[in-house]
């Protein structure tokens, strides 16, 4: 996940740098929305919808009017090309204690009591 939040902040940071009010307070607000947002995106067993939306307003104050269009086409990309990588990627293999010998998982009984 750290190669895709750090690729989305190269993207955007210079649209920042350009921005209303330019400075490093700015940047690591920038990457650690692109981090959040990247994490949201990780998992193709929980995806969450609107990531890029979340992103683009998290991020929003940091450009400028003229900027916004821009930023918000990087944003829907490397969103896209992340959930692409994260539909193609093996799922997750259970841990080794919730599995049989024979290969399927073992499931607890739920019992109410």
């Amino acid at each position: 996940m750290y190669q895709w939040s750090r690729a989305l902040w190269r993207d955007l940071v210079p649209l920042v740098r350009r921005g209303a009010a330019p400075s490093r307070d700015a940047e690591r607000r920038l990457l650690r929305a692109c981090e959040a947002a990247v994490m949201g995106l990780g998992d193709p067993a929980h995806p969450v919808h609107g990531t890029d939306r979340a992103l683009f307003g998290a991020i929003r104050h940091l450009l400028r009017p003229d900027d916004q269009l821009a930023a918000h086409r990087i944003i829907a990309a490397h969103t896209a090309a992340l959930r692409r990588a994260a539909r193609r990627r093996p799922p997750a293999r259970p841990s080794a204690a919730g599995v049989r010998r024979h290969g399927t998982t073992a499931v607890r009984d739920q019992r109410t009591g």
